[in-house]
């Protein structure tokens, strides 16, 4: 069984070292970590598409900060 705050703590940090990467490497990287969350047997449906989202919405919130500097 997977713990949810452990998965959660996890994956606040991978958002957070990914907002310093230039897009074309962050890109590569989200692509590396979209095929491992689909490979990632032991989750839910529901929770690879609220990690997926999450993980969407960080790439977006990111790309609005660069463009506002």
């Amino acid at each position: 069984n997977v713990d949810g705050k452990k998965v959660n703590g996890v994956w606040d940090k991978t958002i957070n070292l990914l907002s310093g990467n230039p897009f074309s490497e962050r890109h590569q990287i989200f692509k590396f970590i979209i095929r491992s969350v689909y490979d990632a047997s032991f989750l839910s449906e529901n929770k690879i598409i609220y990690l997926l989202e999450r993980l969407q919405n960080a790439d977006d919130n990111l790309l609005t900060k660069k463009l506002k500097i």
